[in-house]
């Protein structure tokens, strides 16, 4: 985690024959994150006189890190487990030089793996249908201060980087896709990206004139509404899926490696039959969900086709 104040400096201010040497003022600082695949960066020393150059040493439990000489760091797997610190050699000419030694960073952890939830703020309504060629959509992750980037995708395209809003123009008359998923600093991605899907239709539109119209339009509503509530049913689905998946993954590997009791592995046991309970449970809703979502787009197309031949 960010680190304050240093705990040590190495000062000369006179050597032998009375030469001078730099003089420290305040104390380097370390700021940024320390788990793994993060980057640290060190300012806010000050010496007397103002102007000095400065090399920098980073240091693993203080031991100086092979390579580490550059004012930035980034944290590596062999940094888990370990505090860093830098020292910052201060020189100038017809001084003697002088260093000083930053305070410890937290523990660094392990890597951060969870990648952010990708929403969907602004734009076309699942299953509606535009009178214009071009659309616009606004999209957040969260957490906000976890998410790095965007990439987006149109019509399945594959994904490239993207910000909000985000307009795509020269939609042409028919069925289209957005999907935006977050990436954080480490790369982890979205798996679950925020989708879209939307109807493009610049032709003229002409008042109601019978029926068979009003009948078509309000058939189309309510599919629209079904396409809605089954894209998020399936949503929620998914996620409760992988959520299942990995808690059967954790304790597996907890009972495989578990050398205790009869009682305990009992009891590991029946962790194991819950969570594969639960896996199952939730691997028939995103089968029903996607079976309904199926369904409902085939309905809201039909009754677009009524809309497009009655009205």
């Amino acid at each position: 985690m960010a680190v304050g104040e240093s705990t040590s400096v190495e000062t000369l201010i006179y050597d032998r024959a009375g030469i001078r040497s730099v003089r420290n003022l305040s104390l380097p600082m370390v700021t940024g994150d320390a788990p793994v695949g993060y980057t640290l960066t060190t300012d806010g020393d000050v010496w007397n006189p103002q102007n000095v150059d400065r090399a920098y040493q980073w240091l693993r439990d203080g031991g100086e890190i092979s390579g580490a000489d550059t004012a930035s760091y980034t944290v590596v797997a062999a940094d888990r487990g370990s505090k860093l610190s830098v020292r910052v050699l201060a020189s100038a000419p017809g001084l003697l030089d002088s260093a000083a030694t930053s305070s410890e960073t937290a523990t660094v952890a392990d890597p951060d793996t969870t990648a952010p939830d990708t929403t969907i703020t602004s734009g076309p309504a699942e299953g509606t249908v535009v009178r214009e060629s071009s659309v616009v959509f606004e999209f957040v992750g969260a957490p906000a201060g976890d998410t790095d980037r965007f990439e987006c995708s149109v019509d399945g395209a594959a994904f490239s980087v993207c910000t909000s809003p985000a307009t795509i123009a020269g939609l042409s008359n028919g069925d289209h896709s957005f999907a935006v998923r977050a990436i954080d600093v480490l790369g982890n991605t979205d798996a679950t990206p925020a989708t879209r899907t939307f109807g493009v239709d610049t032709r003229p539109v002409t008042p109601p004139t019978s029926a068979s119209c009003i009948q078509a339009e309000a058939d189309l509503a309510k599919a629209q509404g079904q396409v809605k509530s089954f894209a998020k049913k399936s949503k929620a689905a998914k996620k409760k899926q992988s959520k299942a998946k990995k808690v059967l993954k954790k304790v597996k590997k907890v009972k495989k490696a578990k050398n205790g009791s009869k009682a305990q592995k009992a009891k590991l046991a029946k962790k194991v039959k819950t969570a594969k309970k639960k896996m199952k449970k939730a691997r028939v809703k995103v089968k029903r969900s996607t079976k309904g979502l199926k369904v409902a787009k085939a309905a809201q197309k039909n009754a677009q086709n009524k809309v497009n031949q009655n009205c």
